[in-house]
Order: structure tokens, then sequence, then C-alpha cells
């Protein structure tokens, strides 16, 4: 810890930040459905979110009235954005966390033992098609409470977090067969759940072991999230747009 700033934490966030722009370019430049958004920067996500779950549930750090406002108004700005590209009420990882958030509180008081259940269950029903007709929820609750829980169970327990994994990991194989079984189809989750999961999981036992700082790009990505999220977005739905 360097001040108030957590070195480990900040270099993990850089490290999603990065993938994140990458993914976004792919997203925004016709490369949708290239290799990487289904192995490398299906990380971004759970990286997020597993830090966010860290600071409010772990370490006991609230986020103040002032931030849930920002937070709110960025997941506005985002759902704009994503609904104005995909032409339907598209709601991002933003807005799951300011519906989800108040999770952590009831998380928190669960044993290891139910938590990892949790992440069972929470991850074959992610599996689901996280939408409907007109809109659509990008990962969706389910998705983000599994990430909760394998999120305090991974400060709780460093060998904890590797059951978690595993069973999370079968949860999800359960769920995708049930539910191509009966309905047909999958949700979006499930590189996620698969790759993207286990992988954020390593960067951030690997942070955990670097205590050096990345520099100024700490300032840009860490310091400002959400000037950097929506900046980065806006920056690449104008030049989609551009004639």
């Amino acid at each position: 810890m360097s001040g108030s700033r957590i070195v480990w934490l900040d270099n993990a966030k850089v490290i999603a930040g990065v993938l994140m722009v990458l993914d976004h370019a792919l997203l925004y430049f016709g490369q949708e459905s290239s290799w990487m958004r289904y192995t490398i920067t299906r990380c971004v996500e759970p990286l997020y979110v597993f830090c966010f779950a860290y600071l409010l549930s772990v370490k006991g750090r609230g986020l103040s009235p002032r931030r849930w406002i920002q937070l709110a108004i960025a997941a506005l700005i985002e759902a704009v954005i994503h609904s104005h590209r995909e032409g339907i009420l598209y709601f991002g990882i933003l807005a799951n966390l300011v519906c989800f958030g108040w999770l952590r509180t009831q998380l928190r008081r669960l044993t290891t033992t139910i938590l990892i259940g949790l992440c069972a269950i929470t991850s074959a029903l992610a599996i689901l098609p996280p939408g409907g007709v007109g809109f659509y929820i990008d990962y969706g609750p389910f998705l983000v409470t599994s990430q909760f829980c394998l999120a305090i169970t991974m400060m709780r327990s460093a060998q904890a977090v590797g059951v978690a994994l595993l069973v999370g990991w079968l949860g999800t194989v359960v769920g995708l067969v049930a539910i191509v079984s009966v309905i047909g189809q999958v949700g979006s989750n499930v590189w996620t759940l698969l790759i993207g999961q286990p992988m954020a999981a390593l960067i951030l036992c690997g942070s955990q072991r670097e205590q050096h700082s990345v520099g100024w790009t700490r300032d840009l990505i860490v310091s400002h999230p959400f000037k950097f999220y929506l900046g980065h977005l806006m920056l690449l739905q104008l030049i989609d747009v551009a004639p």
C-alpha cells in the first residue's frame, strides 16, 4: 500500500484498462468476433468487478454518496452510447454495479462454503441470455454476483479461491449443457465465465506480488476512472460515425 493507494490493485486496474481499450477498439473497428475478444480481453470485466468488490466488500471501503452519484451518471452516459450503437436499450457494466453493488453487504455475511456454492449456482444461471425484447443487459446480475462471491473468497483465503474457481467453472459447464438442451442458445457470458474469470484471478494473484507503481498510466487510468472509461468510448463512437 502506498499512502491511501493499494499499489497492486492499481496495477491490476491499469492492465484491465489497457485490455479494455483493445477490446472496444476491436469491437468498433469490425473485429467483434476476433479470437482476442474471446480470449485475452475476456478478463477485463471480471478484473474491474473483482477490484470493485475488493474495495467495497473486503476492505470495508464504501463509496461516498458523491461517488455513487458519479457512478450512476456515468452508467447513464454509458447506456446512451451503447444504445445508440446497438439500436436497442443497452445497459453496460456500470449499470450492473449501480444496481447490484448493494449485494456486497449481504455477501460479506456468508461463510466461505456458502459463497462457493452460490458462485457455482450463479455461474450456471449467468449462461442465460441477459436480455429481452428491445433491451439488453451486458453481463447481468448473475455474473456480477458470482464475481462478488469469487472476490470475497479470494481475499479471505488463497486456497479457497482455487476451489471457488473450479466449482464456478464446473457450474458454468453444467449450466451451459442444461440451458442449451432446454432453450437451444446461451448468452454472451460463456467466454467470460470459462476464460475471463480464471485469467482475471491469475492477474490479481500476480499483481499482489508486484509492489511497484506503474507510474503515469496509473494517473490516466486509475485516478480518473470515469473520465477514462467514458472518454475512450466517446472517442471510439465519434470515429465510428465519422464519414
